[in-house]
């Protein structure tokens, strides 16, 4: 029968409470409240924004062997080795031009060409005549021209490129362009809705987000349509105008969202739209994106930087092993779990017992008790002897 005394801590928790600890630390040690590179800043993947009319740019023509697949709005053009990467963005096609006319609240791409090129090179040669991507594109959209240029491989050729994700964000610059009738919106808008829609860099931006919010360096808004910003503030530049769209995006404010975009089309003016459409000031719908930020990185700290992921990744490894092997010893023996209850070891030594005669405390006579100290002092009994104190 198991005793009813109160169960003492178990042994391996010390060895817990230590991993624990040791989490703890990395997490401390590898958080940092520098802004890390994310990856360029700006709409520079949209060349023929003010480019002037659009019969000064001839678009060339594409190479005579590649295949030619129209999915009715829209036409792709590709190298024939391509076919395998290209066929999830037909598949996509018209799921993507749904979800951005459903987002927007307007109809958007009522027809669209992408060209897919073989490397960068290529696709520059693809461009209208003047109008080149920029040198670290991957890919770039020509909204006024229906067009959208993608290349199979990166400018750097350091690693390949998730082409349907360069797809999306240049897509939803193209639907952004329609939804809003042409009319000019802020930079940091157009490139943050396509940075959000495509979900690129998430876990870069994530992370330059919560640094940024914990050490309290994040941008004011009225900066990021400024000059172009370069190293870090031009990372964070570029998460910040990803997650202000994102903010503006949320379920709760969809309705909100549509008619900030079609007081876009007639024309109205960026800010007066925002504050109108959202019933609140630019400076308060600022703070209100702010204190959502601060909700949701302010206790979770994420560690996406690819050092600290690391770190973070191996201390949480470490911690599941040594869980693991002590619930395989608990499962072998269960009563590991508790301190084994003591037994009485006859082979021990027997107990020191000592006895005082008891004297009443009245009427005390000093004298005597002195003449008897002799008989009446302490007496201790051990291993079945008595021994007097002296």
């Amino acid at each position: 029968m198991r005793s009813s005394r109160a169960l003492q801590p178990c042994p391996a928790a010390p060895v817990r409470r230590g991993w624990l600890a040791f989490v703890c630390t990395l997490m401390l040690l590898t958080t940092t409240a520098t802004v890390k590179a994310a990856g360029p800043s700006g709409p520079d993947d949209m060349p023929d924004v003010g480019a002037g009319a659009i019969e000064d740019h001839t678009i060339p023509r594409t190479p005579s062997d590649f295949i030619y697949h129209e999915v009715g709005w829209i036409l792709f053009v590709y190298p024939r080795d391509a076919r395998s990467r290209v066929e999830p963005l037909i598949e996509s096609a018209n799921e993507l031009r749904r979800t951005l006319g459903d987002e927007l609240g307007q109809a958007v791409l009522a027809h669209l060409e992408v060209r897919v090129a073989a490397d960068p090179e290529q696709m520059a040669a693809f461009a209208p005549a003047g109008l080149p991507p920029p040198s670290h594109a991957s890919g770039a959209a020509y909204a006024r021209y229906r067009l959208i240029l993608l290349s199979l491989i990166s400018p750097n050729r350091a690693s390949p490129r998730d082409l349907e994700e360069v797809y999306r964000h240049e897509v939803a610059h193209v639907a952004l362009f329609d939804a809003v009738g042409g009319n000019e919106v802020p930079t940091w808008f157009n490139e943050g809705y396509a940075i959000h829609t495509s979900g690129e860099r998430s876990w870069a931006r994530a992370r330059t987000l919560w640094g940024a919010s914990l050490s309290d360096h994040l941008l004011p808004l009225s900066l990021l349509d400024g000059p172009p910003a370069h190293g870090d503030e031009a990372a964070l530049a570029t998460a910040q105008s990803a997650d202000f769209a994102r903010f503006l995006t949320r379920r709760q404010d969809h309705d909100r969202f549509k008619q900030f975009i079609g007081r876009l089309e007639r024309g109205k003016d960026f800010q007066q739209a925002l504050e109108v459409s959202y019933a609140s000031s630019l400076r308060d719908l600022e703070q209100e994106w702010r204190d959502d930020l601060d909700d949701r990185y302010s206790y979770v700290p994420l560690y996406l930087g690819v050092g600290s992921s690391c770190l973070f990744l191996f201390a949480v490894v470490a911690v599941g092993l040594v869980r693991r092997r002590n619930r395989r010893r608990q499962s072998k023996n269960p009563q590991r779990a508790f301190p084994p209850e003591r037994r009485r070891d006859d082979r021990r030594e027997p107990p020191v017992r000592v006895t005082l005669t008891p004297r009443p405390t009245e009427n005390l006579d000093l004298a005597g008790l002195r003449r008897e100290k002799a008989r009446d002092v302490p007496k201790v009994e051990h291993a079945g002897k008595w021994h007097t104190l002296h």
